[in-house]
């Protein structure tokens, strides 16, 4: 299989790096030819704004967290300023204008932690969309300075907090100490499961595993998941940590989470610490069946682990870039994404590009896929630079990948 080409794909946003200024947030690429859609957004030719929420330069910096389309064909977008706890929402007409329905003149300002006027700042991290249109919005409530909690808060269609979520329209969950929530998906009942990070002992933080959590869909921890509330108790947490350590001590990270067609098990991707000194990780699958339990019919007893001849991304370890996972809805087939780094020998100067990683059910790369796996492209250079960040990817129905970058 060759390369994408703009050609192959349906829509795709283009982001040069995670770091933005409001005004340029999103441009979006919606006809088959790969060419701005001058309908969206007229005022600018394919592309919308959002106002500052300040005249202050520095606030003009913003890091978009969540896209997502509701059922009515509306665009959300969710972003948050720096050293700011409160998430923002801003949401679009199908023609790119600011839907003023929305929130507070189309925009819904959501504070993520308990306490966000106290300890360090809370962080949003994904956004998703409910099939009813309600918008569910994941990240860590950084509370105390080794106590972080999973947070959940969910909207109504229109931007409003949720009160049959949680009771007030958000849910906390404490995993462990300096906890940090990374992404967050939608089972195909509802529930919502959040993967990332947390630590066992409040005096080790540095010593982190991979850490998921389950909620019913109103809020509450799902007591069919995770570990047992007591020895041989039949209720359970709605939690778990995943120690993942190739060496027994270290920082290891859940990055991705998608939910597996069919089984309904949970396959998590992140990172895992190879050694005691220094910064080598390797890539980690955790595949879970629904209860929480390792899957063992996947690959080593639930768990993969990578070389860096597999599968090897830009900067090796880096917690600011993107490793997104998508399902193809035909074949089932896993793609990871993320930014590798450009051969030399391709002519073009040696820097970070996107890349799709193809996986078999079993955990191996799929060598019918680009090559070797593994399919690389650059940003066509009328809209980026050679260098370019992927940040997220999404599937057609006809299983084509699109990416953005």
């Amino acid at each position: 299989m060759s390369p994408l080409r703009p050609s192959d794909l349906s829509s795709w946003s283009i982001r040069r790096r995670a770091r933005l200024q409001v005004e340029r947030l999103e441009g979006r690429i919606a006809l088959t030819d790969g060419a701005l859609d001058a309908s969206f957004g007229p005022e600018f030719g394919g592309y919308a704004r959002v106002p500052s929420a300040t005249s202050t330069s520095s606030q003009h910096d913003s890091e978009v967290r969540g896209l997502a389309v509701q059922p009515s064909g509306k665009i959300v977008i969710a972003y948050q300023y720096p050293s700011q706890g409160a998430a923002r929402l801003t949401r679009f007409l199908a023609n790119g204008s600011i839907d003023s329905s929305f929130g507070v003149n189309g925009t819904a300002v959501v504070t993520i932690g308990e306490n966000p006027s106290s300890g360090p700042t809370d962080e949003l991290r994904t956004l998703l969309v409910q099939p009813d249109g309600k918008l569910v919005l994941a990240g860590t409530d950084a509370g105390t300075q080794a106590v972080h909690d999973f947070a959940v808060t969910r909207l109504t269609v229109d931007g409003e907090l949720d009160t049959t979520f949680g009771g007030d329209g958000r849910s906390f969950t404490f995993m462990g100490y300096g906890a940090r929530l990374e992404s967050a998906t939608l089972q195909p009942d509802g529930k919502i499961v959040a993967v990332g990070s947390a630590a066992e002992l409040s005096t080790d933080t540095g010593n982190q595993d991979f850490a998921i959590m389950r909620l019913n869909t109103d809020g509450s921890p799902d007591s069919t998941f995770g570990n047992p509330v007591a020895p041989g108790s039949n209720v359970r947490t709605g939690n778990e940590r995943m120690p993942m350590d190739l060496y027994a001590y270290g920082y290891d990270e859940a990055r991705s989470v998608v939910i597996m067609p069919g089984t309904n098990s949970i396959l998590v991707f992140g990172f895992a610490k190879e050694q005691r000194y220094g910064s080598s990780y390797l890539a980690a699958f955790a595949r879970l069946n629904p209860n929480g339990s390792w899957d063992s019919s996947f690959a080593a007893g639930g768990w993969r682990y990578y070389s860096h001849d597999e599968v090897l991304f830009d900067g090796l370890y880096d917690p600011s870039k993107s490793v997104p996972l998508a399902i193809q809805p035909v074949s089932g087939r896993v793609i990871l994404g993320g930014t590798v780094t450009r051969p030399r020998s391709t002519g073009v100067p040696s820097g970070p590009q996107p890349a799709g990683f193809r996986f078999l059910d079993n955990g191996d790369l799929d060598t019918s896929f680009g090559v070797g796996g593994v399919t690389r492209f650059d940003v066509p250079t009328n809209i980026g630079t050679p260098t370019s960040y992927l940040n997220d990817l999404t599937t057609t129905r006809s299983s084509s990948v699109a990416r953005s970058s």
